[in-house]
């Protein structure tokens, strides 16, 4: 990029400082930032691109002169793609990926990219029993299992298509925003329905990250609705009566939870989560009623 774009970014990033609001009389000073772009930002992708379009012809050449990566059509070899702030590498077989990997990596740092060792991860459908290894610096790469898969931009893709890797992050990280703001969610002084739309706002934006590639069994489902339910019930304070057993105190408490749901125009998460898929696929209104 041009000296003068790049400076007038990076006064702008320095500049510029954020504010959470918590509540109408809760706001923090501002925050300034050290590194990175904001998030979320439309430009970042490009930059991105823009910095790695200097090695990203010559190592695609490379490719096609020594015939790395996955041939799609005679003669043509798909060696590399560069996605939202992800570069990949595609090889047929460990030897080629070790080739590919330091031809990639030494350019790189000729542009002064840095990649450390311990972040780089490697991954194949062939079995786990394998014995194949990748080194880089002299450094084993470590290989993502296949019953775990890989992350990609903060979600996990298995091989098998289950998504219980997935599913089972994402729920972690739930309950992770949950108790950070547990203070709030669960203040008896606030309105229900307020606390209702802040879990929302911060949980479920939590988590249905990339909810809209998930193929969830009834099973699966049931652990997003049954998450929903525990949360709501700590919202509320539920707490089981000495002589009540637990089988009937959790059937009154989830009555009630999913009573006060509908009551504030809530959707169940399971049914959320089956409404990012279908506008995923540019189905909507009759459609989704059709589905149901």
């Amino acid at each position: 990029m041009h000296n003068a774009i790049t400076a007038a970014w990076l006064r702008e990033l320095r500049w510029a400082k954020s504010q959470i609001k918590l509540d109408a009389q809760t706001i923090t000073e501002g925050v300034s930032r050290t590194r990175s772009l904001f998030q979320g930002d439309p430009a970042a992708p490009s930059i991105f691109n823009c910095c790695l379009d200097a090695i990203a012809g010559p190592f695609h050449q490379q490719c096609q002169d020594k015939k790395w990566g996955v041939e799609i059509v005679s003669g043509f070899y798909l060696g590399l793609v560069c996605y939202a702030d992800n570069y990949w590498l595609f090889a047929t077989s460990v030897e080629m990926l070790q080739q590919m990997t330091h031809a990639w990596m030494d350019m790189l740092q000729g542009v002064g990219f840095h990649t450390p060792h311990d972040g780089l991860t490697w991954c194949t459908t062939c079995s786990d029993k394998t014995s194949h290894s990748l080194l880089w610096k002299d450094h084993v790469v470590q290989r993502s299992p296949r019953k775990i898969g890989f992350k990609v931009l903060g979600a996990w893709i298995s091989f098998d298509n289950r998504c219980e890797t997935e599913l089972s992050f994402r729920l972690d990280k739930a309950w992770n925003a949950f108790y950070a703001n547990r203070e709030l969610l669960c203040c008896q002084g606030a309105s229900f329905g307020q606390r209702l739309r802040y879990l929302e706002a911060t949980v479920g934006k939590s988590l249905f990250w990339g909810a809209g590639s998930w193929k969830l069994t009834r099973a699966q489902r049931e652990r997003l609705r049954g998450t929903q339910l525990r949360m709501v019930r700590r919202m509320l304070g539920a707490r089981r009566p000495p002589l009540e057993d637990l089988e009937s105190f959790c059937a009154r408490a989830n009555g009630r939870a999913v009573n006060l749901l509908a009551r504030y125009g809530c959707d169940r998460w399971d049914i959320s989560q089956t409404q990012v898929v279908l506008r995923l696929d540019g189905l909507r209104g009759s459609h989704w009623e059709l589905l149901s």
